[in-house]
């Protein structure tokens, strides 16, 4: 596992992906949750479109600074950048799996809020995201995390209204309920 994610790695990848990169992007997953609350993430997560996840993949050959995409298909794409002594773990995800174009201008306008320059995505969004893909339960270790250290519980609810954009409201609600009864036995085991 990569060490965790420092606010300034977040800044590093943004300007890497600005000035050398040159594709549109929003910071999602736990690097956003970070402007809510302290949160361990081991990587920076990009939302980018589809199309510029194929430029992105282009810009990657050769590249001394980060490997080549891993997988070499799919939706969801990793990398390494190597800037000076950090070496940073940047996922690129896109938009297609949770509502292609149309969710990508949400998130662009209204899902997200810019910090230090960069836009970064809505707690909301976030776990709208983690609740619409098919192994979302992989995620709920994620969405607990952040909803102890200070995220509200509200926000799953917005992740519902989110949802109802694009679409989604009843999976995403029924995702959400079944996330409360996972933390709701998590707690009772706990006491």
């Amino acid at each position: 596992m990569s060490p965790k994610i420092d606010p300034k790695d977040v800044r590093v990848v943004a300007q890497w992906l600005r000035s050398e990169i040159r594709v549109p992007f929003v910071v999602v997953g736990g690097s956003a949750i970070q402007l809510e609350v302290p949160v361990a993430t081991k990587d920076v997560d990009i939302l980018v479109s589809g199309t510029d996840l194929a430029r992105v993949d282009s810009a990657m050959e050769g590249r001394a600074d980060a490997h080549p995409l891993d997988p070499a298909t799919g939706t969801l794409r990793g990398t390494r950048l190597s800037k000076g002594r950090s070496s940073i773990d940047v996922d690129f995800l896109s938009a297609g799996p949770f509502g292609g174009d149309d969710f990508l201008h949400y998130v662009r306008g209204p899902g997200s809020r810019i910090h230090e320059g960069t836009r970064r995505a809505r707690p909301e969004v976030v776990f709208y995201m983690r609740l619409s893909l098919d192994d979302w339960r992989e995620n709920v270790p994620s969405i607990e995390r952040d909803l102890r250290g200070g995220v509200p519980e509200s926000t799953l609810d917005r992740a519902v209204a989110v949802a109802h954009r694009f679409g989604r409201s009843q999976r995403i609600r029924e995702r959400v309920d079944a996330v409360r009864k996972i933390l709701q036995r998590l707690d009772s085991t706990r006491e």
